[in-house]
C-alpha cells in the first residue's frame, strides 16, 4: 500500500509538472506571437494576444508593458495608462513601464487632474510606489537583525560595567541608526498595508459619468476623464463606489475601470 501510495504521489507530481510546463510554454508563445505581430505592424492580432497572456496571467510584467503599448499606439489610452500601472505595482522598479507611463502623463498634463494632489498622493507616488512588500519586509528584517545585534552588545557591555563599577556605556551612532531605519521602515510598510486596504483603478473609458447612486437613471454629480487613477469603495453588481482623489464619492459602471492595485473588493 505504501508503494501504491507513493507511486500515486509519483504520478500526480508529474502531471502537475508537465501541466506547469505547458502552461509556461503556452504563456511564452503567446508573448513571442505578441512581440511579432507589434513588430510586423499587425496591432490588433498584438492587441489579441498580450490581452490572453494577461488574462492567464495577470501579474506578468513584460505581458502588461507590451500591451500598454500596444493600446497606446491603438488609441486607447486609459488601457494603456492600467496596463502600465499594474505593471509597475507589480514591479515598483520596473523602469520601462515607468518611463511609459511617465510620458503617457505628460502628454495628458492637465486633463488627469480635478485639483491639486493631496500631500498623501504625493508621498504615494513618488516614495511609496517605489517599494514592494518584499523590499519592505526585507528592510524590516535588516534593521531588526541589526538593532537585535548592537543592542546585545550594548546591554552586555552595561552589565559588565555594573559588574565593574565602571562608567555606563553610551549608545552607539550605528545602534541610533539602525533604530531610526526601523521606525521608518515599519512606518513604510504601515503605509503599504494602508494602501492596499485602498484599492485602486483607472478610467478606460473617454468620458465616465459619476452617479449618486448604482443606478443608470440616477444623478450626474459629474464626469471623469479616460486614464484618471480612482479608488475604489466597494462594488454592487454592475456597479463601482469610486472616489477620485481630492474630490467627490460616487458610483461608475464597472465597464469603465480597470483595477491596477490593491486588496480585490468582496463581493456584496
Amino acid at each position: 500500500m505504501r508503494v501504491l501510495g507513493t507511486l500515486l504521489v509519483i504520478l500526480l507530481f508529474g502531471f502537475e509538472l508537465k501541466a506547469e510546463s505547458a502552461q509556461l510554454q503556452s504563456a511564452e508563445a503567446l508573448y513571442h506571437a505578441g512581440i511579432r505581430s507589434h513588430q510586423a505592424g499587425d496591432l490588433n492580432s498584438a492587441q489579441q494576444y498580450f490581452m490572453k497572456l494577461v488574462q492567464d496571467q495577470p501579474d506578468n510584467k513584460f505581458a502588461l508593458f507590451n500591451w500598454g503599448l500596444v493600446e497606446y499606439e491603438l488609441g486607447n489610452k486609459g488601457l494603456a495608462l492600467a496596463a502600465w500601472r499594474r505593471a509597475i505595482n507589480q514591479a515598483p522598479l520596473f523602469f520601462p513601464a515607468r518611463q511609459a507611463l511617465s510620458f503617457a502623463l505628460q502628454e495628458w498634463q492637465g486633463r488627469l487632474w480635478l485639483s491639486s494632489p493631496s500631500t498623501w498622493e504625493t508621498f504615494r507616488s513618488r516614495v511609496l510606489s517605489y517599494f514592494s512588500w518584499n523590499s519592505l519586509l526585507a528592510l524590516v528584517a535588516l534593521f531588526l537583525a541589526l538593532g537585535g545585534s548592537l543592542g546585545l552588545r550594548f546591554w552586555a557591555r552595561h552589565q559588565e560595567a555594573q559588574e565593574l563599577d565602571l562608567p555606563r556605556p553610551q549608545l552607539s551612532w550605528p545602534a541610533g541608526v539602525s533604530a531610526i531605519g526601523l521606525v521608518l521602515a515599519l512606518a513604510l510598510l504601515g503605509a503599504k498595508a494602508y494602501d492596499y486596504r485602498q484599492p485602486r483603478a483607472t478610467l478606460i473609458s473617454q468620458v465616465v459619468s459619476v452617479h449618486s447612486a448604482p443606478l443608470p437613471e440616477s444623478s450626474n454629480l459629474f464626469n471623469l476623464n479616460e486614464g484618471m487613477e480612482v479608488i475604489l469603495h466597494q462594488r454592487r453588481e454592475d456597479w463601482a463606489q469610486v472616489t477620485f482623489p481630492g474630490s467627490v464619492t460616487g458610483w461608475v459602471e464597472k465597464i469603465h475601470l480597470f483595477q491596477t492595485s490593491g486588496r480585490r473588493l468582496p463581493a456584496p
